[in-house]
């Protein structure tokens, strides 16, 4: 089909599809308008029934179930009229949100939120409201009214579905679309015919037109047809045909141009599709550039001449010229080039939209030239940079090793350089010394520190070089050996590939020669070699200077240092202080690597090692050796000793681990140049001194001539030394005598002025001597005055006088002493002072006061815990008793109100018994890991509703209190009582301060308080305002009963418990109080180390349930057991009595089947609870054990649990529920392994 018949068909479908289109647009205009006021008429209508209809079923509702109540008539009404009525599917009423009747037209439709509570909308609310609801399709009416019952508004709602609505105007839009479909047929039809012929035929022509032009056929032209658009449209036409052919001639003059300019240019130009990455076009320079024909690369991808690892840059200038981004000047790239290495480029590039795609225009430059260019300049530079750096360090150092690690630093940045080495030439032994050796160890450049001399090795490199004062370069194939004469050093195991050597020139004489190194083939160049030569030249007149100046420097510090030596050791007696003055001497006159000092004893036997030095690691470090007097003859000095004369021992390497001589420090390696010396004063050896080296050869004969002099001066330094110490020895002893004596030692002159005083003296009173030297002894001792002339006569007679006495202590507080005084005498028998000799009985004086009164409370706890154990046995009893009697009793009743009584007093009595329990710490506790300040807080709070408005409560917390190990009921209950007491104490009102902190125990207080635990504590200080107390008050203010309230008002118990309690948790309390100044109790108790499980008996009483097994009842007590056999026996179970331990064990052994749990006492004669439950559990290791005592868990107790068998544990008293759901829970556990 051609284009003109395409086109005509296509004009003809729009012109139908047009027509069609108006006329059913017409239709479709007309149906909205009609169905609109179909739809306004039909809601109208429909929301006039809905009101009706609500506000009927409202009367209903407000008439028949507010008023008469009859909700069912009201529910039948509701059905009868929505099954009366078409227009209504479903009525719901709400009220107060809840849906209270409701009907159905049929089936059942769904109820929206704005049934239940229809949401408020602005302004006043309305009484009837209508509207469709679209999400649920139903018209929905809401009439509110206000029922009598409720404050909040009811709803009468009324729906009907959408669908239904529907269904009835479905009919009438029927009608009304055809009659709109006619009118538009009608319509459409005569304007098809106008446009016909106005339009078709000249649009026909004009695409006949458009074709030819289209196809290339740029001749074709449009007759005029009129001066209408479409006559203005093949007006146009012709112009475009026109304007086309003008084009088509200046893009072929363009093209033709661009691509003479392309071909001549210099830069090598390629063509790429940015999508593709296809080169489209090059030109004749680029395929010179890469080297290969023009067209074997048009269609190529441009990474095809792009080595690998340039790839990635290709990719970052493509992001860019995706950006939009103008590429210049970048050289990151290199391109292929056959038969070749990859070619650096620089690239200018710009990507320009072409015929609907985007084309990269990129010109790529060969930069070889200029890279080498650059590479040259940069070398030569950083050769005379390195040769200027070299000149400034050689010329201002003169310190050979700092000259060394210079020219190592300016090589390394210059060239390539692995190893590198700097031997300096001696010409008589004709032999190299290494004096700066780095190579490359694991990666890393690193000193060599082993530096032996060797010989010159003729036929060798550096024989050559030395011989020739020639630079030499060497480059080794893979496989080529070593040259010889060459030492290995550092990491042996690959040699060097590439090798320089320079000799080291001053003037005509050679001073030695460096090399650089590398494991890299082909490493150096001519330029290289000329550099180092350069700089090798610079470094050997530095050495040579360098030399030099050290030599100079030599003698004047030799000169100086034997001046320094013979003052320095003839001013002091320090043995120790001589031989390191000798050793740092040495060390700036001689190399030093290992050195040690010995001296002989004067039988010549044994000798002492005073100095050990031996270099570990690269540094000179003591040896904590073996200085102990050990004999001679077991060491290398005894033969200097024997022959009085100094030796000089250099070794070959090879030949040092076999050296006979006895290793020390460094063991891994020995000396390879050894000194020994002599030390002779009065004819006799006192001493033998040695310096050694690693280094081979390091020492000649002039270097031990000057160690024999050093060591001549130093023999008589020891000597003196030695005469000095044994003078000192005795005046020493008697000294230490005095000084480390641990009594107090005082010397006073015949007016008992004080002029000596000794470190017990200082210790015990406190005093520095510089403080009491010139005061007189009785500003001291108290009872100096009232003893003076009893002292008097017994010193009169010969006698020594001894006392006990007071003193008193620096920091103020009295001494209890023993002393004794005694006359000083001179040589020629004449009294010249007094001799006080005191000990301090303080201490002991305290813990004898400390101890009894630990005794007297421990005693009084023992009674006060025995007699609360017999009255618990008691109670036990009389509560068991009373509830098993108040069971059978009938509620109500006199007897059940006596009953009741009984058991009121008999628990009153038990917590009588209780404060007996925690004053003796005998009593139950649930330890966990506490911080004492939520107990205060807690403690706080119960205070403030209890001790009233009158008194003040302070709190003072330490936020990083440790934490302890307590049980905090009973921790809340000292404090309880403590603040009850304090109220007590202010009648009239006050301040009561809690205040906790962390307290620190060191030993001396620890001395003193034996109860206290040494380290970290935690102190809880209860202050108040009161009236306070005295001391007599204060020594019995814990005793049980003690109390100073009036006779029924106090127990005196409640100290008595606080100090129980506290003494229980491993602390201690104390007070401090004045009469009239208030009083504060200050609770210490050991920090928490390792936190422990305490075994904490439940005292739940769930629904008590009984049994059928066998109970085996232990007590001493008849009553207890008649009491709980009573009790079991009604709830089921068989129950066995022993009166004993003993009985029980027997009885055990006779019904070892039957017997399914045991209930024993902790307390009875002869065999107690723990030795008895170790005997079942050694007949029948599942023996269950049930322990009942009126003591709490102690440690027997402890034992049973951790022993296994124990079940539970019962405290006494007990009233029966706690029996019979003890021994349920008891029998219920299974029995834990131990």
């Amino acid at each position: 089909m051609t284009p003109v018949a395409k086109t005509k068909g296509a004009l003809a479908r729009q012109l139908t599809g047009g027509l069609t289109a108006v006329m059913f647009g017409i239709g479709l205009l007309m149906l909205p308008l009609l169905w609109q006021v179909q739809r306004e008429q039909s809601e109208r209508l429909l929301a006039e029934w809905h009101e009706v209809m609500a506000r009927e079923i409202m009367g209903k509702y407000q008439q028949q179930v507010e008023r008469e109540g009859r909700l069912e008539q009201f529910e039948r009404d509701l059905a009868e009229l929505v099954n009366v009525w078409p227009q209504v599917d479903r009525v719901v009423l709400a009220v107060d949100g809840q849906i209270r009747a409701q009907a159905a037209h049929r089936g059942m439709l769904t109820v929206g939120p704005a049934v239940l509570e229809p949401v408020s909308e602005p302004g006043p609310p309305r009484v009837f409201s209508f509207g469709l609801d679209e999400t649920l399709d139903q018209y929905v009416s809401t009439l509110r009214f206000q029922t009598l019952s409720s404050r909040r508004p009811a709803y009468v709602a009324v729906s009907v579905s959408g669908e239904r609505v529907w269904q009835r105007m479905q009919g009438t839009l029927w009608r009304l679309g055809q009659v709109a479909l006619i009118s538009a047929s009608v319509l459409v039809l005569g304007l098809y015919l106008m446009l016909r012929q106005m339009v078709t035929r000249p649009l026909h022509q004009l695409a006949l037109a458009a074709d030819r032009v289209a196809t290339g056929d740029l001749t074709a032209r449009v007759a005029p047809w009129s001066d209408n658009e479409i006559g203005a449209a093949g007006t146009a036409v012709n112009a475009m045909a026109d304007t086309l052919i003008a084009q088509a001639e200046t893009v072929r003059a363009s093209e033709e141009r661009m691509r003479v300019l392309l071909q001549s240019a210099s830069d090598a130009w390629f063509l790429v599709n940015e999508a593709t990455h296809v080169i489209v076009d090059v030109n004749d320079e680029a395929a010179r550039l890469v080297a290969r024909p023009r067209r074997s690369l048009i269609g190529v991808p441009f990474k095809d001449i792009v080595p690998l690892e340039s790839h990635g840059a290709v990719d970052a200038l493509c992001e860019r010229l995706r950006a939009d981004e103008l590429i210049r000047n970048a050289e990151e790239l290199r391109v292929l080039r056959d038969g070749g290495p990859p070619i650096p480029v620089s690239v200018n590039a710009r990507s320009i939209p072409v015929d609907g795609e985007r084309i990269v225009f990129a010109s790529l430059r060969d930069i070889s030239e200029q890279r080498r260019a650059q590479e040259t300049i940069a070398r030569q530079l950083r050769h005379l940079t390195a040769l200027n750096a070299t000149s400034r360090a050689c010329s201002t150092s003169l310190d050979p090793e700092q000259i060394c690690r210079a020219v190592h630093q300016e090589v390394c940045a210059a060239m390539p350089c692995d190893a590198f080495v700097i031997e300096l030439w001696e010409e008589r032994p004709r032999r190299l010394v290494p004096v700066f050796l780095v190579d490359s160890v694991d990666g890393a450049r690193r000193e060599i520190a082993e530096r032996a001399s060797h010989p010159l090795a003729e036929g060798s490199p550096y024989a050559e070089v030395i011989q020739t004062q020639r630079p030499l370069r060497i480059h080794r194939g893979a496989g080529e050996a070593p040259a010889a004469g060459l030492q290995a050093f550092g990491e042996t195991g690959r040699p060097s590939r590439s090798l320089l050597f320079a000799p080291m020139v001053s003037g005509q004489r050679v001073v030695g020669v460096i090399s650089a190194q590398s494991y890299a083939p082909e490493a150096y160049s001519e330029e290289d070699l000329d550099l180092l030569t350069a700089m090798a030249r610079q470094a050997g007149l530095a050495l040579a200077n360098a030399r030099l100046h050290q030599a100079t420097q030599r003698s004047l510090v030799l000169r100086e240092a034997l001046n320094h030596i013979a003052k320095a050791i003839g001013a002091t007696f320090d043995l120790q202080g001589i031989a390191r003055i000798v050793y740092e001497d040495i060390c700036r006159l001689l190399p030093v690597d290992s050195f040690f000092l010995s001296v002989i004893e004067p039988d010549a036997s044994r000798d002492h090692t005073l100095l050990m030095v031996d270099t570990i690691d690269g540094e000179r470090c003591e040896i904590d050796g073996n200085r102990e007097s050990v004999p001679l003859a077991a060491k290398h000095t005894g033969h200097i000793v024997r022959t009085r004369l100094p030796h000089l021992e250099l070794r070959e390497p090879d030949a040092i681990p076999n050296s006979p001589f006895h290793p020390y420090g460094d063991r891994t390696r020995r000396s390879a140049s050894l000194m020994f010396v002599p030390m002779i004063a009065r004819d006799r050896v006192v001493g033998v001194l040695s310096v050694q080296s690693y280094t081979p050869r390091a020492y000649t004969q002039e270097d031990l001539d000057l160690l024999q002099g050093i060591g001549d001066l130093t023999a008589l330094a020891l000597e003196g030394a030695r005469l000095y110490h044994q003078v000192a020895t005795s005046e020493a002893r008697y000294r230490a005598l005095v000084e480390n004596a641990d009594v107090s030692i005082i010397l006073t002159d015949l007016d008992g002025r004080i002029n000596m005083w000794n470190r017990g003296a200082e210790r015990i009173f406190g005093h520095r001597p510089e403080d009491v030297l010139g005061l007189s002894l009785s500003e001291l001792f108290l009872d100096e005055a009232h003893n003076a002339e009893r002292i008097q006569e017994a010193l009169a007679e010969g006698r020594t006088w001894t006392s006990e006495g007071h003193a008193r202590h620096r920091r103020g507080h009295a001494l209890e002493l023993v002393y004794s005084v005694a006359q000083v005498t001179d040589a020629n028998g004449r009294v010249v002072g007094r001799v006080v000799i005191a000990s301090d009985l303080t201490e002991k004086k305290t813990l004898e006061r400390a101890l009894l009164q630990a005794q007297k409370m421990e005693s009084i706890g023992t009674l006060a815990g025995g007699i609360a154990h017999d009255f618990n046995n008691l109670l036990t009893g009389i509560m068991g008793y009373a509830s098993y009697l108040q069971t059978q009793a009938e509620p109500g009743t006199r007897l059940s109100r006596d009953l009741d009584q009984i058991e009121r007093a008999a628990k009153r009595a038990s917590e009588l018994t209780a404060q007996l329990l925690a004053f003796s710490r005998k009593q139950l506790m649930r330890r966990q890991s506490i911080n004492l300040n939520q107990v205060v807080d807690e403690t706080v709070r119960l205070m403030e509703r209890t001790l009233g408005k009158h008194i003040t409560i302070e709190v003072v917390k330490d936020p990083n209190l440790h934490v302890v190990e307590a049980d905090p009921t009973q921790m809340q209950q000292v404090l309880m009582n403590l603040a009850i007491n304090a109220r007590d104490a202010m009648p009239g009102g006050g301040l009561l301060r809690l205040t906790t902190r962390n307290f620190l125990a060191d030993e001396a207080q620890c001395l003193h308080r034996p109860e206290l635990t040494p380290g970290p504590n935690v102190q809880v200080a209860v202050l108040d305002t009161g009236k306070g107390m005295d001391e007599d008050t204060i020594e019995r203010i814990f005793d049980p009963f003690f109390t100073t309230k009036p006779v029924g008002e106090g127990t005196g118990l409640g100290l008595a418990m606080v100090y129980g309690i506290v003494r229980s948790h491993g602390g201690l309390i104390d007070v401090q109080s004045r009469p009239g100044q208030g009083t504060e109790f200050i609770i210490t108790l050991p920090v928490l180390t390792e936190p422990t499980e305490g075994v904490t008996p439940s005292q739940d009483e769930s629904e008590l349930r009984g049994g059928s097994e066998t109970v085996l009842l232990v007590d001493d007590e008849p009553v207890i057991l008649r009491l709980g056999a009573s009790i079991l026996e009604r709830y089921g179970y068989t129950v066995l009595t022993a009166p004993s331990g003993k009985a029980a064990l027997n009885l055990y052994q006779q019904q070892r089947g039957r017997i399914d749990l045991v209930v024993l006492d902790m307390v009875m004669p002869e065999m107690n609870g723990a030795e008895l439950a170790r005997h079942l559990r050694e007949i029948a290791s599942d023996c269950k054990i049930l322990l009942s005592s009126g003591y709490a868990i102690d440690q027997g107790a402890e034992e049973i649990f951790k022993t296994g068998g124990l079940v539970g544990f019962l405290p006494k008293p007990y009233r029966m529920s706690q029996l019979v759901h003890h021994v349920r829970r008891a029998l219920d556990t299974p029995v834990a392994k131990a």
